[in-house]
């Protein structure tokens, strides 16, 4: 049985690594990631407003995302938005990618924490003796059980 550990409605948009949109490291996460400045999307990061990570939120934890359209799925909380931001999350995505805004209308799931993504497609979840493994943000998924 999955522990629902936490369940928060934020605001969703989608950022880029370039200096205009962070600071003067834009392939360095608050959490000291370093960033693939070819192809940034595979890591399948999120910044999340610093409100909450002061209400417990940290780095490394793996979220759930739904009602985001097409990013939703599995992601790991890796970087930090600009105090001005509250209740929010800014997925880390390629630079062509269109202006995306949800607005309190995308539901962010804490997962349990043996959760394990392998980057940069592979989930790996892991309950007691079975796992299950997908490929990151696909609903489809292989279970494994221990005997």
């Amino acid at each position: 049985m999955i522990k629902l550990l936490g369940v928060l409605i934020v605001t969703a948009t989608v950022y880029n690594a370039v200096p205009e949109q962070t600071d003067n490291t834009p392939f360095i996460t608050a959490s000291g990631s370093i960033i693939n400045p070819e192809c940034p999307e595979v890591h399948r990061w999120i910044a999340v407003s610093q409100d909450m990570l002061k209400e417990g939120w940290e780095f490394g934890e793996c979220v759930e995302v739904s009602g985001a359209g097409n990013l939703d799925g599995v992601w790991q909380i890796q970087d930090v938005m600009n105090k001005r931001y509250k209740k929010s999350i800014d997925f880390l995505e390629k630079e062509y990618v269109p202006f995306f805004k949800r607005e309190k209308s995308t539901f962010l799931t804490i997962l349990p924490s043996p959760l394990l993504i392998i980057d940069p497609f592979i989930v790996i979840e892991s309950y007691t003796r079975s796992y299950e493994i997908s490929l990151a943000g696909s609903k489809s998924k292989i279970k494994i059980a221990l005997e």
